[in-house]
């Protein structure tokens, strides 16, 4: 094995980076806690451990992409590294755990919060788009619940520049998540901000429904589901959920880009409708948990 691709140990070095553990894979490598001895404070560093040139160029795109953004709810990238293998980002630390991981099993969300969660993350979206960037991948476990009760969205790994270089997604090829991508991402069309939102949407659905709403044995299935069939609405899976959470949801679900809710702020105006619906008719469920008491499906992806 290259030194390029083997683990790191605690205690060596990447640059003037000590690791302290490894704490994730991600798409083109490991993810590794560190520590910056220069600045004291912790960091997160993700590796590029693979040699092949098309990889370290998606990668050093993310870093590209995800570095021109500062928002509170989208991870800071601080450096990119890029001279001698392994190629890595320094992003910030989070502590938390991603959405997948608390709906895997952890303690139920409550209404408010999931409110929150959604809101958050169509906020940092919103950033992203009106800087002209796509993700393409959004689903719980790119979105990381932190100790405070903040959200953060990262992993921009297949996220895309409208207008900019589209050498890196061919047409007709298939980039996203299986369950969370949109009907154009499956057909390998042209593909913009409302893709985005039909992720979120299929995120607000599986939040209060507790499940989501295309599901599929195998990729077939899913995609036809997703391609073809009509979700089922939220008001028959949960009826207590109000009516104007389920019409946002279906709207930002509509197959057809054109049909869709078209912009991350417009579901946030929606969303907050809904909430003030929801908060008018409350339901009875789990005890709402405080900003504070809050912590945070790996999915196979298609690249």
């Amino acid at each position: 094995m290259s030194e390029c691709r083997r683990e790191r140990e605690p205690g060596e070095r990447l640059g003037r980076f000590e690791i302290q553990e490894r704490i994730g894979t991600g798409g083109f490598g490991n993810v590794y806690r560190a520590w910056d001895p220069s600045i004291g404070r912790e960091v997160a560093l993700k590796t590029c451990e693979s040699e092949a040139t098309s990889v370290r160029e998606r990668f050093a795109r993310e870093a590209r992409l995800a570095g021109g953004l500062d928002h509170p709810n989208i991870v800071r990238i601080f450096d990119f590294q890029d001279v001698d293998p392994p190629w890595f980002l320094v992003q910030e630390f989070l502590d938390g755990e991603d959405l997948s991981t608390r709906l895997g099993g952890g303690p139920p969300l409550s209404d408010p919060d999931k409110f929150r969660i959604l809101d958050e993350t169509a906020r940092g979206l919103a950033y992203a788009h009106g800087r002209e960037i796509v993700h393409r991948d959004i689903k719980p476990s790119n979105l990381r619940l932190l100790s405070d009760g903040s959200i953060k969205i990262f992993d921009f790994g297949i996220a895309k520049w409208i207008g900019g270089d589209q050498s890196m997604t061919r047409p007709g090829v298939t980039i996203g998540s299986l369950g969370y991508m949109a009907p154009e991402q499956i057909e390998g069309g042209e593909v913009d901000q409302r893709a985005d939102v039909f992720a979120i949407g299929i995120v607000a659905y599986e939040l209060f429904a507790g499940h989501r709403p295309f599901p599929g044995e195998g990729i077939g299935e899913l995609f036809q589901r997703i391609l073809f069939d009509e979700p089922e609405p939220l008001t028959s899976v949960a009826p207590d959920r109000p009516a104007e959470l389920d019409a946002l949801v279906l709207h930002c679900l509509e197959k057809a880009p054109a049909r869709r809710l078209s912009t991350a702020d417009e579901f946030r105006v929606r969303l907050a409708e809904a909430a003030r619906a929801a908060e008018a008719h409350p339901r009875v469920g789990p005890a709402g948990l405080s900003r504070k008491g809050i912590r945070g499906d790996r999915n196979d992806r298609f690249a």
